[in-house]
């Protein structure tokens, strides 16, 4: 069985301020009790297609983008 990605290391996973709906995902635009790619899971039967890992801190300076 392979596992699904990791919401808390994705660029466009967020924690919100609503109790009763503590976790969102900024891509798909929602808010959710459960872990977001749990509920893409559970609706759409698949797992998440949306997740793209965070550049750890530091990453950013260590790459160098200048053309």
């Amino acid at each position: 069985m392979t596992q699904g990605p990791n919401c808390f290391k994705c660029q466009y996973f967020a924690i919100s301020w609503q109790p009763s709906m503590p976790y969102a995902c900024k891509l798909l635009g929602f808010k959710s009790k459960a872990l977001p790619a749990i509920e893409v899971l559970r609706i759409d039967g698949r797992i998440c297609q949306g997740f793209t890992a965070k550049l750890l801190k530091g990453a950013a300076k260590k790459l160098d983008l200048r053309v």
